[in-house]
């Protein structure tokens, strides 16, 4: 199913920081991307087994990339979330109330 193009864009734009952020931070050697929709829920967990940083670090948390994750989403209404998993690495769970776009089927 396709979601309305903000939606799309702003997630894309999130994935790929989260993607950056692992290459340019963490040394990780894996990454995980994982999107589920249910009902009206779409939930996106991206894992690295990276270093991993102390999500209550308030200065890494108010950088400019996690920053701008959390601005995009909560201009969507959503969530997003940061766990350290040990003992190595870092889980980031996005979770937004959604629909699928509608299509319409108009007569010719």
């Amino acid at each position: 199913a396709r979601f309305d193009s903000q939606i799309e864009t702003n997630l894309y734009r999130i994935v790929c920081e989260l993607f950056q952020n692992t290459i340019k931070h963490a040394s990780a050697a894996n990454v995980s991307l994982l999107i589920h929709h249910h009902e009206n829920r779409l939930i996106i967990q991206y894992f690295d087994d990276g270093i991993g940083f102390d999500p209550g670090d308030s200065v890494k948390m108010n950088g400019m990339g996690i920053s701008n994750m959390h601005s995009r989403l909560k201009a969507l209404n959503g969530d997003i979330e940061f766990k350290r998993i040990m003992p190595k690495g870092m889980m980031t769970s996005i979770t937004l109330k959604t629909k699928p776009k509608t299509v319409s089927h108009g007569k010719a």
